[in-house]
């Protein structure tokens, strides 16, 4: 397996735990988030399959052109429920790098107010992707993921929107 394919799948796994933690933000608040990482198995087993879908979707699913400066507005009309309510995917390139790409999506969550981060950190060991994960007010959870092209350092950053189900 090449290098590649390997932080491929390493990339899938992390995000997949991202999700994982976000649908159980959804389901059950922040007393599922404190129990995060204990040894305890899965209470739903139906979680594993839907977070392993929605990983999927937030690294390569349809995803709807934004910014850095429109995606949380973007999000909000693409997630409301007369436009599917499934949630939704953005996406943006930010020439600047990754680093410059997560301190702008952290800043837009920090000005846009009654969001709470989660957690957020490097998904990698070479620097090359990043995710957070940032829980609303409002009851919606965003996974976001930014990543590096390691030749040109060009930042790509990926937001999905989960909103809980009526």
């Amino acid at each position: 397996m090449s290098e590649s394919s390997r932080a491929r799948v390493l990339g899938v796994a992390t995000v997949g735990a991202l999700v994982v933690a976000a649908l159980a933000a959804l389901l059950w608040g922040s007393a599922a988030l404190e129990g995060a990482g204990s040894d305890e198995p899965a209470a739903d087993e139906g979680l594993s399959e839907r977070a392993s879908e929605l990983a999927a979707r937030v690294l390569e699913g349809e995803a709807v052109g934004s910014s850095e400066r429109s995606f949380l507005a973007d999000l909000g009309a693409l997630a409301e429920p007369d436009a599917g309510g499934e949630g939704a995917v953005v996406c943006w390139h930010v020439p600047e790098g990754l680093p410059a790409a997560a301190r702008g999506l952290l800043e837009a969550y920090r000005d846009e107010g009654g969001c709470e981060l989660v957690t957020s950190g490097y998904l990698d060991l070479r620097g090359l992707s990043w995710g957070a994960l940032v829980r609303s007010d409002a009851g919606w959870v965003d996974v976001a993921v930014v990543t590096a092209d390691a030749d040109d350092g060009e930042g790509r950053a990926r937001v999905a929107r989960l909103a809980p189900s009526e």
